[in-house]
């Protein structure tokens, strides 16, 4: 194999530049729309390191099949489970691409995904991370809602750290998860940590943006399939565990080497998450009430959890679209780290 393949498109973008990492346990009934949206992108891809962590329904063989004539396949067998984080960190020591893509076997990509990454990436090689907007499928493939995120920027942009910063302050995270392409050297430098759980990517994204800039698609470019029924979301139902994962973060957001995170972010960013948490009990309580009546109980809820936890969020919630554009200055009740 290659050590980095750099052809040149028509566009002027390179390609052939990003490692895919894709975790994969036991979804046989979905692969194989998932890889052939990758094969539909192989020319922006240099490697798919393909894991099976345990799986039990031939899912391995699927890919075999499926990946066998594009010459870029590396197939990874545990027979044990090591979960998500721990399959992600050991595809990250095996990557060689400039750029990296973590996916997940039940996940598929759009074509435009990873051209456009590298478009963004290659425009501006100081970011460290490209991300655009998903869409959300259940497990049969019908349409799911799912959460709108903030826009930090219309249509598409740039921004560099401190504009990070000041987005992330304001308005909450923007990431979604199943569509961030790394630099390899950040995504390396910042690590994937088995303490923080199902926010292990999260925090990555992130770190890198607060460190190094990040670029946004404001468009679906991938699909999450049974969002509701993921790990992030059960972690909120679990409040202990959820706890404990925060308390992860906190710490190493509070020593990060650069210092990336400023105090008033990270409180901030602990108020949402409490949010989250009381939101899911809140979610658990409804649901067995169903119906309009449920749905209404929930709403109102949820508005009186979202005053109490985080007022400043409050009316990207009420808009369900808390995005806008953001200049390069920190917020003013924001004191700037001077990192």
């Amino acid at each position: 194999m290659d050590s980095e393949q750099t052809e040149t498109a028509a566009g002027g973008a390179e390609t052939g530049l990003i490692s895919v990492i894709l975790p994969c346990r036991d979804e046989a009934a979905v692969l194989a729309e998932t890889l052939q949206s990758f094969l539909a992108a192989q020319e922006s891809i240099h490697e798919i390191v393909f894991i099976d962590d345990g799986s039990r329904d031939g899912s391995l063989e699927i890919a075999k099949r499926l990946l066998a004539d594009c010459g870029k396949a590396v197939f990874i067998r545990h027979e044990t489970a090591i979960g998500a984080a721990a399959s992600l960190r050991e595809g990250l020591t095996r990557v060689s691409g400039r750029y990296v893509f973590m996916g997940a076997g039940d996940d598929p990509i759009d074509p435009d995904l990873l051209p456009a990454a590298l478009q963004w990436l290659g425009e501006y090689p100081g970011a460290g991370v490209f991300s655009a907007e998903s869409r959300g499928v259940d497990r049969s493939g019908r349409v799911q809602e799912v959460p709108a995120l903030p826009r930090p920027v219309d249509g598409a942009g740039y921004l560099d750290s401190r504009s990070c910063r000041a987005a992330l302050f304001r308005m909450d995270s923007w990431f979604a998860g199943n569509t961030c392409v790394y630099r390899t050297d950040v995504l390396q430098e910042i690590g994937i940590h088995d303490d923080l759980g199902p926010f292990c990517d999260a925090y990555a994204a992130w770190t890198a943006a607060l460190r190094h800039g990040a670029c946004f698609v404001a468009a679906p470019l991938a699909t999450k399939r049974d969002l509701a029924g993921g790990a992030g979301v059960a972690m909120f139902r679990e409040p202990a565990r959820a706890e404990t994962i925060w308390l992860a973060a906190r710490r190493r957001m509070e020593a990060d080497p650069v210092g990336a995170y400023p105090r008033a972010l990270i409180d901030r960013m602990e108020r949402r998450w409490r949010y989250n948490i009381a939101r899911a009990r809140l979610a658990s309580r409804f649901d067995k009430m169903g119906g309009c009546a449920g749905s209404l109980a929930f709403a109102v809820f949820r508005f009186a959890v979202a005053v109490r936890y985080k007022p400043f969020d409050v009316l990207g919630i009420l808009s369900r679209r808390g995005g806008r554009p953001v200049s390069g200055t920190l917020p003013r009740d924001e004191p700037d780290s001077g990192k």
